[in-house]
């Protein structure tokens, strides 16, 4: 660790320990070369760029600036990636105090997730526009209200697309992403709660009047990771697969992949 860190010096203790540290993984193999906007990406469009942005919403990452978007060159491979997920899981914008906005299940849980829906579009919450407090910057302020737009005017099919993708996770799948991250067993169990009674209800709302047999299903899928049993704190679990390794989701130069960033990992409690 560096003599002074440029932020949270005020968390070190004076034996030099930190707590509830939080680390980035730095792939080897990968290089950064630049970063990626969204509104001018070679994704415009495309119904995998309006799935990550669902994906945004569900998480509520209120800081959706372009320099938090990095690209990677890995062999041949190029991946679009949003690489900086700090702001999630709290509010949906900026609020006061400041821990309000991250990690924080009363703000993450309180929080509305579907703004609007119609027959063909779907706006969210998340980003939403900053506290009136934070007017006193009024260069940040608009700043944030400009990033709106990323979780507004969502095609409902393509809503509803990335929706039944992620109803495949399992309730142990959910839990796993939240203990990979070194959250406390009560925090997993409350996290992962929440997550799965967001897929529910945004199942529940965009389900096709087409396909209603299939789309109930789904439904009724996420409903039951919502209920599962919780198991007893700390189980054992198998390691989590590596984002980086062969088959997990990366594309071609010619079809580069999107996918957010590997979430920060907290010291872990167990």
């Amino acid at each position: 660790m560096p003599a002074r860190l440029h932020r949270g010096q005020m968390l070190v203790a004076p034996d030099g320990s930190v707590h509830n540290v939080r680390w980035e993984r730095e792939p080897v193999a990968e290089t950064r070369t630049g970063s990626w906007r969204w509104r001018q990406s070679p994704f415009s469009g495309t119904r995998e760029l309006n799935g990550l942005r669902v994906v945004m919403a569900l998480i509520n990452n209120g800081d959706l600036k372009d320099q938090n978007n990095a690209v990677y060159q890995d062999g041949p491979e190029r991946i679009y990636m949003v690489s900086d997920l700090g702001a999630s899981f709290g509010s949906a914008g900026r609020s006061w105090p400041g821990d309000k906005d991250k990690d924080n299940f009363d703000s993450y849980s309180h929080s509305k997730f579907i703004r609007k829906i119609t027959a063909d579009f779907v706006d969210f919450q998340a980003p939403a526009r900053p506290m009136f407090v934070f007017l006193v910057n009024p260069k940040e302020y608009f700043s944030r209200i400009r990033l709106e737009w990323v979780g507004r005017h969502i095609p409902r099919d393509d809503a509803r697309w990335i929706g039944r993708l992620l109803a495949r996770l399992s309730p142990r799948q959910i839990r796993d992403a939240f203990r990979a991250a070194g959250y406390s067993p009560q925090d997993v169990e409350r996290f992962s709660g929440v997550v799965a009674n967001r897929f529910a209800a945004f199942l529940g709302s965009v389900r096709s009047a087409h396909r209603p047999d299939t789309d109930r299903a789904i439904f009724s899928s996420s409903i039951h990771a919502a209920r599962a049993v919780r198991p007893p704190a700390c189980e054992s679990a198998p390691p989590c697969p590596d984002p980086a390794s062969p088959g997990c989701g990366r594309g071609s130069s010619a079809h580069p992949t999107i996918r957010a960033g590997s979430p920060a990992r907290r010291q872990p409690a167990c």
